[in-house]
């Protein structure tokens, strides 16, 4: 059966080709780095609408574009927290110095503020991020109830390897007590998102060939790519 298609397309063409790889040039294929995944059916999934489902997209978008690039030539992790602010806080700790405190109108919608979403994202601990895209904390490190821990074992055995460790387990745990969608980026690629205690769906990098420079122009379609 067909997977669901990639989708490197969202990205500028100079973009995807300087995160590639070379090695096919000689027999005029070009590899790129890019996310397998159905971003439109994850969101779908979630069942939620407005702002709230607009700033989980931007979140994604944003994860996407780490996963990608990473941070400074490096790969990174992180884990976004988008809801409930209030419940976040009683279910953790801040780790830093909250470098959003005395700022409003910090939005991850907002473009200009990419690099500091990106430069902050990598610190450990999550960023929190209410329903308007507002950004609230860093570096916000969950509370998980070791029982909780034990519960979760085997979800989290089935899917080690996968981009699971411990903000997979902080992700899903925190989605148990709050009315939050949880975001983790692994440092291995892997973006998944979780609501409700359950994983709603997963985007992982991938290195794709692409042998028509046509696809990468936008005069062929999306689906002819061979990842």
């Amino acid at each position: 059966m067909k997977g669901p298609d990639p989708i490197p397309l969202s990205r500028t063409v100079n973009e995807m080709v300087s995160s590639g790889d070379d090695r096919g040039i000689d027999d005029g294929s070009i590899h790129v780095l890019c996310m397998h995944g159905d971003l439109k059916g994850i969101l779908s999934g979630l069942g939620i609408k407005g702002s709230k489902h607009e700033t989980v997209r931007r979140a994604m978008e944003i994860l996407m574009g780490l996963s990608l690039k990473g941070y400074e030539g490096r790969s990174v992790g992180a884990i976004f927290l988008i809801g409930d602010i209030e419940g976040i806080r009683r279910n953790s700790t801040q780790m830093i110095i909250n470098p959003f405190k005395g700022w409003n109108g910090v939005n991850i919608k907002d473009a200009k503020q990419l690099p500091t979403v990106e430069a902050f994202s990598q610190l450990d601990g999550a960023i929190v991020i209410d329903v308007r895209g507002n950004l609230h904390y860093a570096g916000r490190m969950i509370h998980v109830k070791e029982e909780e821990c034990e519960s979760g074992h085997s979800d989290f055995n089935r899917s080690r390897g996968k981009g699971s460790g411990t903000r997979w387990r902080a992700a899903r745990y925190i989605t148990t007590r709050t009315r939050t969608v949880a975001i983790t980026l692994s440092s291995n690629g892997t973006i998944t998102l979780f609501m409700n205690g359950k994983e709603m769906g997963r985007m992982e990098r991938r290195l794709c060939t692409i042998r028509d420079m046509d696809v990468l122009l936008g005069l062929q379609p999306v689906n002819t790519l061979p990842c």
